[in-house]
């Protein structure tokens, strides 16, 4: 991406969310509290403008925003305003008396050229003062935002960059001011017909209560005018701060130390907002596969030779030798058997009761 597109890439931070016109809607709306809308505004648009330097890409908060931190962010950022809009204040009255001072022609010639160089220097005010307040957000001190020794650092170390926000604010106040003439010209060309009217008529009566019938839809004119160009005051102040809090980010913002300290080291500033370019590994070449050596073949293991079967003993001439019969095994009687010869034994001794021998009677 381009490190000098900081207005779209704004705008496509700003739109990144649904619901993007809330915020501004809520603040417009803000605007008409004295004091506390005007601050907390101005913090918020900080507290979102510090995240966004902190490298964090993200859109406006929408829900649970801390009223108390921004009012308080506000405070500090009204403080370096006020600081240094009385020093730009004071040196441009200053210049202004000195050139008042000189002769006639002189005097007009000067201060024609003072005064395109003062519309110059307080367009470039613009962008340190955005500057200025975005470091008193970071630090969450007031005094950051008066080191005018490391503001001009960075400021030396990316010029360009500072120019390119120069230009992007310039435009964004001509397109603004074109906006306010326009609608400014509106309110008039509706409020002339009936001033015409009104001094046309025959009495001075007639002419009063035209003009007051006016007053009314003028009033509401108006009120709807100012809030249209404080809703796009308000967008082009959060896409200003923005764009700033974007050029810083390539400053490494999370590696700052104190606000006296002095920037991180780094090469050039271009060349830290881009990434290096690809350095080509050059894959080493297989090495050929070394072959194993051949393993030694194995001694032969002497095998032992079997021993001779013991040889028959002789048989004797005419003699058969016939093997000995086999002991038949004893019988394991089953329980049949054991019933059968316990009913034996009870009728032994059923005859034996009866007084018989056992023995049949001839």
């Amino acid at each position: 991406m381009d490190d000098t597109k900081y207005f779209s890439r704004a705008w496509a931070l700003l739109t990144r969310d649904k619901g993007w016109v809330k915020p501004l809607l809520v603040m417009t709306a803000a605007t008409m509290v004295p004091i506390a809308g005007f601050l907390g505004n101005s913090g918020y648009v900080l507290e979102w403008a510090r995240l966004t330097a902190w490298g964090v890409d993200s859109a406006p908060k929408q829900r649970n925003v801390n009223i108390g931190a921004c009012i308080a962010s506000g405070w500090r950022a009204f403080l370096v305003a006020l600081g240094w809009g009385l020093c730009l204040s004071v040196a441009t009255s200053l210049i202004n008396l000195i050139i008042g001072q000189l002769p006639d022609v002189l005097s007009v010639i000067l201060g024609l050229m003072f005064s395109l160089v003062t519309m110059v220097l307080y367009a470039v005010y613009g962008v340190f003062m955005n500057i200025a307040q975005i470091r008193t957000a970071i630090y969450e001190s007031a005094g950051a935002g008066y080191r005018i020794d490391r503001i001009f650092e960075m400021i030396k170390r990316d010029t360009k960059g500072f120019a390119m926000l120069f230009l992007i604010g310039l435009a964004c106040s001509v397109v603004l001011g074109i906006i306010a003439f326009v609608a400014i010209m509106m309110i008039l060309a509706f409020l002339v017909p009936f001033v015409v009217m009104g001094s046309a008529s025959s009495g001075g009566d007639a002419a009063i209560s035209m003009i007051m019938a006016t007053i009314v839809p003028l009033l509401v004119m108006s009120v709807i005018v100012g809030l249209g160009i404080t809703f796009l005051c308000i967008g082009i102040e959060m896409l200003l701060k923005t764009a700033t809090a974007l050029w810083m980010r390539q400053f490494d913002v999370p590696s700052w130390g104190k606000s006296s300290d002095p920037l991180p080291d780094q090469p050039t500033v271009r060349e830290s907002n881009q990434l290096p370019a690809p350095v080509p590994v050059q894959t080493p070449e297989p090495a050929a596969a070394e072959q194993p050596e051949p393993e030694p073949e194995p001694e032969p293991v002497p095998v032992p030779a079997p021993e001779p079967a013991p040889e028959p003993e002789p048989v004797a001439d005419g003699q058969i030798e016939t093997p000995a019969p086999a002991e038949p095994e004893p019988r394991v009687k089953d329980v049949d058997d054991l019933y059968a010869d316990l009913y034996d034994v009870i009728q032994r001794n059923n005859r034996t009761g009866d007084g018989t021998d056992g023995s049949d009677e001839q």
